[in-house]
């Protein structure tokens, strides 16, 4: 009973993740998830490790793994309940690793890169349009998300001479009015 349980939880679950998108979520990155994701999910520094073992995707299946490897090795071997539970154990873990982690490698190398806005910008190198007037203000282009995109820029601090093609750095953005904020490097 315990076997089929496990079964139709870890079949569901998957299912339920592979229908609904939520199989991201794996927490066991391995260089094949994006870096922003990375960087927020692969911190193993603090002394939680353990709690990559909660992952969904991982519950779901090993369950399906220890299940269906139950239910066989019940039905066909008279083996004692301790054994089939150990062999179970380790079907469940070979079948996440060989069959559940590669499909979900193979199906992130499909994804996209998250798209970049106008707000992400800052902090990055730009180049000066036109030389900035007496009060500081010039245009100037940064790129965001492979596209070109001309602003109005205020530079911080005491106006200085700008002439067009001088390397500036973003510092903040008014995203409702389409202006930067900008200095010197």
């Amino acid at each position: 009973m315990l076997y089929q349980i496990l079964l139709a939880v870890g079949g569901l679950g998957l299912l339920t993740q592979a229908v609904l998108g939520f199989a991201d979520g794996d927490g066991d990155s391995d260089g094949s998830h994006h870096a922003h994701t990375q960087d927020q999910q692969g911190q193993h520094g603090d002394g939680h490790t353990w709690l990559l073992l909660l992952s969904p995707l991982r519950l779901f299946g090993l369950s399906l793994g220890i299940g269906a490897a139950g239910m066989g090795l019940q039905s066909t071997m008279a083996l004692s309940p301790w054994l089939v539970l150990a062999l179970s154990l380790l079907a469940g873990g070979a079948f996440y690793r060989l069959i559940v982690k590669p499909l979900m490698a193979l199906a992130m190398r499909f994804a996209s890169k998250p798209a970049t806005t106008l707000s992400g910008a800052v902090g990055q190198e730009v180049t000066a349009d036109s030389r900035f007037d007496a009060t500081g203000k010039g245009i100037v282009t940064l790129t965001v998300d492979g596209h070109l995109i001309r602003l109005l820029a205020t530079l911080e601090g005491a106006p200085e001479a700008i002439e067009a093609g001088e390397k500036l750095v973003v510092i903040t953005i008014d995203t409702r009015r389409n202006t930067a904020k900008v200095a010197k490097l």
